[in-house]
Protein backbone atom coordinates (compact mmCIF):
# COMPACT_ATOMS: atom_id res chain seq x y z
CA UNK A 1 0.00 0.00 0.00
CA UNK A 2 1.45 3.27 -1.16
CA UNK A 3 0.23 6.83 -1.63
CA UNK A 4 -0.88 8.54 -4.82
CA UNK A 5 -1.14 12.34 -4.88
CA UNK A 6 -2.61 14.47 -7.66
CA UNK A 7 -1.30 18.03 -7.20
CA UNK A 8 -3.44 21.18 -7.12
CA UNK A 9 -2.83 21.89 -10.80
CA UNK A 10 -2.88 18.23 -11.82
CA UNK A 11 -5.50 16.66 -14.05
CA UNK A 12 -5.99 12.92 -14.47
CA UNK A 13 -8.59 11.49 -16.86
CA UNK A 14 -9.27 7.78 -17.08
CA UNK A 15 -11.59 6.70 -19.87
CA UNK A 16 -12.42 5.16 -23.16
CA UNK A 17 -11.46 1.60 -22.26
CA UNK A 18 -14.50 -0.69 -22.35
CA UNK A 19 -12.53 -3.66 -20.94
CA UNK A 20 -11.73 -1.74 -17.75
CA UNK A 21 -13.59 -3.25 -14.77
CA UNK A 22 -12.83 -0.46 -12.25
CA UNK A 23 -11.53 3.00 -13.19
CA UNK A 24 -9.46 3.17 -9.97
CA UNK A 25 -8.95 0.36 -7.48
CA UNK A 26 -7.26 1.16 -4.15
CA UNK A 27 -6.38 -1.92 -2.07
CA UNK A 28 -4.70 -0.97 0.27
CA UNK A 29 -3.29 2.54 0.08
CA UNK A 30 -4.03 6.25 0.11
CA UNK A 31 -5.19 8.45 -2.77
CA UNK A 32 -5.22 12.26 -2.38
CA UNK A 33 -6.89 14.23 -5.13
CA UNK A 34 -5.94 17.90 -4.94
CA UNK A 35 -6.56 18.52 -8.65
CA UNK A 36 -9.16 17.29 -11.12
CA UNK A 37 -9.83 13.56 -11.41
CA UNK A 38 -12.24 12.35 -14.10
CA UNK A 39 -13.28 8.76 -14.74
CA UNK A 40 -15.20 8.36 -17.99
CA UNK A 41 -15.46 4.62 -18.49
CA UNK A 42 -15.72 1.56 -16.28
CA UNK A 43 -17.83 -1.57 -16.62
CA UNK A 44 -18.35 -2.35 -12.93
CA UNK A 45 -17.33 0.61 -10.74
CA UNK A 46 -15.84 4.04 -11.36
CA UNK A 47 -13.66 3.55 -8.30
CA UNK A 48 -13.35 1.03 -5.49
CA UNK A 49 -11.74 1.83 -2.17
CA UNK A 50 -11.24 -1.31 -0.03
CA UNK A 51 -9.08 -3.01 2.62
CA UNK A 52 -8.82 -0.07 5.04
CA UNK A 53 -7.71 2.31 2.30
CA UNK A 54 -8.17 6.10 2.27
CA UNK A 55 -9.40 8.46 -0.43
CA UNK A 56 -9.34 12.23 0.16
CA UNK A 57 -10.94 14.55 -2.37
CA UNK A 58 -9.75 18.14 -1.94
CA UNK A 59 -10.91 19.52 -5.29
CA UNK A 60 -12.96 17.91 -8.09
CA UNK A 61 -13.94 14.31 -8.82
CA UNK A 62 -16.16 13.61 -11.84
CA UNK A 63 -17.57 10.15 -12.56
CA UNK A 64 -19.19 9.73 -16.00
CA UNK A 65 -19.44 5.96 -15.88
CA UNK A 66 -22.01 3.51 -17.28
CA UNK A 67 -21.26 1.33 -14.24
CA UNK A 68 -23.65 0.35 -11.45
CA UNK A 69 -21.52 2.30 -8.93
CA UNK A 70 -19.61 5.54 -9.34
CA UNK A 71 -17.89 4.99 -5.98
CA UNK A 72 -17.78 1.67 -4.08
CA UNK A 73 -16.39 2.18 -0.57
CA UNK A 74 -15.92 -1.07 1.42
CA UNK A 75 -13.70 -3.04 3.79
CA UNK A 76 -13.07 -0.57 6.61
CA UNK A 77 -12.03 2.17 4.18
CA UNK A 78 -12.36 5.91 4.72
CA UNK A 79 -13.60 8.26 1.98
CA UNK A 80 -13.57 11.98 2.75
CA UNK A 81 -14.82 14.79 0.55
CA UNK A 82 -13.10 17.89 1.95
CA UNK A 83 -14.69 21.37 2.40
CA UNK A 84 -15.77 22.94 -0.92
CA UNK A 85 -14.57 19.89 -2.86
CA UNK A 86 -16.98 18.64 -5.53
CA UNK A 87 -18.00 15.11 -6.47
CA UNK A 88 -20.31 14.78 -9.48
CA UNK A 89 -21.42 11.25 -10.32
CA UNK A 90 -23.95 9.93 -12.80
CA UNK A 91 -23.97 6.57 -10.98
CA UNK A 92 -24.75 5.58 -7.39
CA UNK A 93 -22.30 6.00 -4.54
CA UNK A 94 -22.32 2.70 -2.65
CA UNK A 95 -20.89 2.89 0.87
CA UNK A 96 -20.25 0.01 3.29
CA UNK A 97 -17.46 1.73 5.25
CA UNK A 98 -16.88 5.34 6.43
CA UNK A 99 -17.88 8.18 4.09
CA UNK A 100 -17.72 11.78 5.29
CA UNK A 101 -18.84 14.70 3.16
CA UNK A 102 -17.67 18.20 4.05
CA UNK A 103 -18.01 19.51 0.48
CA UNK A 104 -20.57 19.07 -2.28
CA UNK A 105 -21.78 15.81 -3.79
CA UNK A 106 -24.17 15.58 -6.72
CA UNK A 107 -25.49 12.11 -7.52
CA UNK A 108 -28.60 10.92 -9.36
CA UNK A 109 -31.96 10.92 -7.61
CA UNK A 110 -32.93 7.39 -6.74
CA UNK A 111 -29.34 6.32 -6.20
CA UNK A 112 -30.01 5.42 -2.56
CA UNK A 113 -26.54 6.57 -1.62
CA UNK A 114 -25.50 6.24 2.03
CA UNK A 115 -23.27 8.87 3.65
CA UNK A 116 -22.21 8.40 7.28
CA UNK A 117 -21.57 12.07 8.11
CA UNK A 118 -22.67 15.07 6.04
CA UNK A 119 -21.33 18.47 7.06
CA UNK A 120 -21.59 19.72 3.48
CA UNK A 121 -24.18 19.73 0.71
CA UNK A 122 -25.73 16.66 -0.91
CA UNK A 123 -27.74 17.04 -4.11
CA UNK A 124 -29.81 13.94 -4.84
CA UNK A 125 -31.34 11.06 -2.93
CA UNK A 126 -29.05 10.19 0.01
CA UNK A 127 -29.39 8.36 3.27
CA UNK A 128 -27.53 10.43 5.87
CA UNK A 129 -26.33 9.03 9.19
CA UNK A 130 -25.76 12.43 10.81
CA UNK A 131 -25.48 16.05 9.77
CA UNK A 132 -27.24 18.02 7.03
CA UNK A 133 -30.09 16.43 5.11
CA UNK A 134 -29.84 16.06 1.33
CA UNK A 135 -31.42 18.52 -1.10
CA UNK A 136 -33.82 16.55 -3.29
CA UNK A 137 -35.32 19.51 -5.16
CA UNK A 138 -34.66 19.10 -8.90
CA UNK A 139 -32.58 21.93 -10.38
CA UNK A 140 -32.15 23.68 -7.03
CA UNK A 141 -29.68 26.54 -6.76
CA UNK A 142 -27.74 25.69 -3.60
CA UNK A 143 -25.64 27.97 -1.38
CA UNK A 144 -22.12 26.61 -0.78
CA UNK A 145 -20.30 29.63 0.65
CA UNK A 146 -17.07 28.32 -0.91
CA UNK A 147 -16.00 31.79 -2.09
CA UNK A 148 -16.91 33.72 1.07
CA UNK A 149 -20.02 35.46 2.34
CA UNK A 150 -21.07 37.47 -0.72
CA UNK A 151 -24.60 36.37 -1.64
CA UNK A 152 -24.16 37.93 -5.09
CA UNK A 153 -20.97 35.99 -5.96
CA UNK A 154 -21.85 33.13 -8.34
CA UNK A 155 -18.92 31.08 -6.95
CA UNK A 156 -20.88 30.73 -3.69
CA UNK A 157 -23.62 28.79 -5.50
CA UNK A 158 -24.02 25.34 -7.11
CA UNK A 159 -24.44 25.66 -10.05
CA UNK A 160 -22.49 28.93 -10.30
CA UNK A 161 -25.55 31.18 -10.73
CA UNK A 162 -26.73 33.93 -8.38
CA UNK A 163 -30.45 33.35 -7.74
CA UNK A 164 -32.91 36.02 -8.84
CA UNK A 165 -36.53 36.64 -7.97
CA UNK A 166 -37.49 34.31 -10.87
CA UNK A 167 -35.44 31.36 -9.54
CA UNK A 168 -37.83 28.50 -8.87
CA UNK A 169 -35.89 26.84 -6.04
CA UNK A 170 -33.15 28.10 -3.75
CA UNK A 171 -31.71 25.90 -1.00
CA UNK A 172 -29.56 26.98 1.92
CA UNK A 173 -28.73 23.86 3.95
CA UNK A 174 -25.68 25.14 5.80
CA UNK A 175 -25.35 27.98 8.26
CA UNK A 176 -24.83 31.22 6.35
CA UNK A 177 -23.03 34.16 7.96
CA UNK A 178 -23.13 37.14 5.64
CA UNK A 179 -20.83 40.12 5.81
CA UNK A 180 -22.39 43.30 7.20
CA UNK A 181 -24.61 44.96 4.63
CA UNK A 182 -24.60 41.86 2.42
CA UNK A 183 -28.10 40.52 3.02
CA UNK A 184 -29.76 38.39 0.35
CA UNK A 185 -31.36 40.68 -2.16
CA UNK A 186 -32.71 38.70 -5.10
CA UNK A 187 -33.02 41.04 -8.07
CA UNK A 188 -34.70 40.91 -11.44
CA UNK A 189 -31.27 40.55 -13.06
CA UNK A 190 -30.73 44.30 -13.58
Amino acid sequence: GGTVNIGATGKLTIGGSTFLNDGIYIDPGTFNNNGELTINQAISKGMEISSASTFNNFNKLTLNVPAWAGIFNVGGSNFTNKPCALIASNAAIVNYAMFTNNGIIKAPNGSGTSINVNNGTLLGNFQVGSGNAAVTIPNAIVWTGCAGTDWNNANNWMPAIVPTYTSSSIAVVQKVTLASGNAPMPTNGN
